[in-house]
């Protein structure tokens, strides 16, 4: 809303009141409140009634100058009436580039084992996150995806994986030291985390001297209890941690 608009909506707003309280100063202490169906007068009342309807002008005034800002900052945002989704991934790129006007943004790639997500980091976000990104972490990203210009993914919230549990706290992350494990260990990996049904999606981190590799198991939720935690730490002597 331009500043010559804002000017206008105060005062057409609080003229009623301003109005309202200048005439109270004429009038005496008791006014005519209700008339009846014969125009003769059958309730009387305080004059200070005189002021509910103009307050509560002012009062729908400021709720609506509210809600229009919230509406604003979402659409600002791109938050308003849209999906959100999150994923998570290792980052394997990151790059600021600047758009025509000269305002700074990010573009980052995140990957699991099923492909890449390329995503656009815009606004106060990407100040926020560019010094502390690191390429090959594992992140858990939220915002709306894209199908536009091959974007997958406009960022809301990036979140380490020592932050996830707070904010992410339905995902439960099990990080394996992979060097020289075969499908046996994994087969009794599985069975434990089967033992242990809940709502928090898994995802594993295959962590090995050559690799990292992230994966989201779908088929698999699991309930993160330290009944869990100490299975699976004495399963793998230790190989094995549950975020």
């Amino acid at each position: 809303m331009k500043r010559s608009s804002k000017v206008l909506y105060a005062v057409l707003m609080a003229l009623p009141l301003a109005v309202t309280l200048i005439v109270l100063g004429f009038l005496p202490g008791q006014v005519p409140a209700h008339y009846g169906p014969d125009f003769q007068v059958d309730r009387w009342g305080s004059k200070y009634e005189l002021l509910l309807l103009p307050g509560f002008t002012v009062l729908i005034g400021l709720l609506l100058l509210l809600f229009g800002r919230l509406a604003a900052r979402q659409e600002g945002t791109g938050q308003n009436n849209a999906k959100v989704a999150v994923t998570a991934g290792l980052l394997t790129n990151f790059t600021e580039k600047f758009s025509k006007a000269g305002n700074p943004f990010g573009t980052a790639v995140i990957e699991d084992n099923r492909g890449t997500v390329d995503m656009l980091i815009f606004g106060k976000r990407w100040p926020l996150y560019k010094h502390t990104l690191q390429k090959g972490a594992l992140y858990f990203v939220k915002g709306q995806p894209k199908d536009d210009r091959g974007v997958s993914l406009m960022v809301d919230d990036i979140y380490s994986e020592e932050e996830y549990k707070e904010k992410l706290e339905r995902r439960a992350v099990i990080t394996v030291e992979s060097d020289g494990l075969g499908d046996k260990f994994y087969d009794g990996l599985f069975s434990i985390l089967r033992a242990h049904p809940g709502r928090c999606e898994l995802i594993i981190k295959l962590h090995g001297s050559a690799e990292t590799s992230v994966s989201l198991i779908r088929n698999i939720k699991v309930d993160v209890t330290d009944e869990l935690r100490k299975e699976l730490e004495d399963y793998s002597n230790g190989l094995v941690s549950c975020l």
